[in-house]
C-alpha cells in the first residue's frame, strides 16, 4: 500500500521540465562573446560611413568652387562658382580687357568665393578690376546656389575639435580641408584628404 506520503524515487523515464544552471551560463557566456565580437565590428563600420561622408562633402564643396566633369561623358560639365565667375565676366568686358581680368581672378583669387557662406547664399555681387585705372572694374552678379549648404562636419559627434579649414588665395577661398577628425581606416590622416 501506498502513502500519500511516501516519496518514491523518482523515475528515470519520466522527462524533466526546465533549463539548468549550467544550460543559462552557457547561453550567457556565447551572447556576451557575440557581442563583444560585433561591437568593434559596428565601430568600424561607423567610422568607415563617417569618412564616406567626408569624402563626399569635400568632393562636392570642391566641385561648387571649380567645377568638375562629370565621370559619364567629357562633354558634361558640372558649373562651379570659379567657372561661373569666368564666364559671367567675359560675357561682359570687351576683348581688350579680357587677360587683365583672367590675370586678376587666377592671382587674386576673386575667381574663388570670399566665404563659404557664398556658394549656398546668393545673390550678392563684387567688383573685379579689368584694368590698371582705378575704379575701372567690372560687377560679377552670382545669382544661383552652388550648392544647398555646407553639412556639419561629420566626425564632430566622436571628436568635437574636427572642423573645417579653408585656404585662401589672395580674397577668396580655394579648398576646404577637414582637421581634427584622426586617422582613417587606411591609416592616412583625414586631414590630408
Amino acid at each position: 500500500m501506498h502513502n500519500c506520503f511516501s516519496v518514491r524515487p523518482s523515475d528515470p523515464r519520466q522527462k524533466r521540465s526546465g533549463v539548468t544552471l549550467v544550460e543559462i551560463l552557457i547561453v550567457t557566456v556565447v551572447i556576451a562573446l557575440m557581442a563583444a565580437v560585433s561591437f568593434p565590428v559596428y565601430k568600424i563600420i561607423q567610422q568607415r560611413e563617417k569618412e564616406k561622408r567626408l569624402r563626399k562633402i569635400l568632393n562636392d564643396v570642391r566641385s561648387a568652387i571649380a567645377g568638375s566633369k562629370s565621370l559619364l561623358s567629357d562633354a558634361d560639365f558640372s558649373e562651379g562658382y570659379r567657372t561661373f565667375v569666368r564666364k559671367y565676366g567675359l560675357s561682359l568686358i570687351p576683348n581688350n580687357k579680357r587677360a587683365y581680368f583672367l590675370q586678376r581672378i587666377a592671382q587674386d583669387g576673386y575667381g574663388f568665393p570670399g566665404t563659404i557662406a557664398s556658394l549656398s547664399n546668393p545673390p550678392f555681387e563684387f567688383d573685379v578690376p579689368v584694368s590698371d585705372v582705378a575704379g575701372d572694374v567690372v560687377t560679377i552678379k552670382v545669382d544661383r546656389k552652388f550648392i544647398r549648404n555646407i553639412p556639419p562636419h561629420p566626425f564632430t559627434g566622436w571628436n568635437p575639435a574636427a572642423t573645417w579649414t579653408y585656404e585662401i588665395q589672395g580674397v577668396g577661398i580655394k579648398n576646404i580641408r577637414s582637421k581634427g577628425a584622426g586617422l582613417a581606416l587606411n591609416g592616412r590622416k583625414t586631414d590630408d584628404w
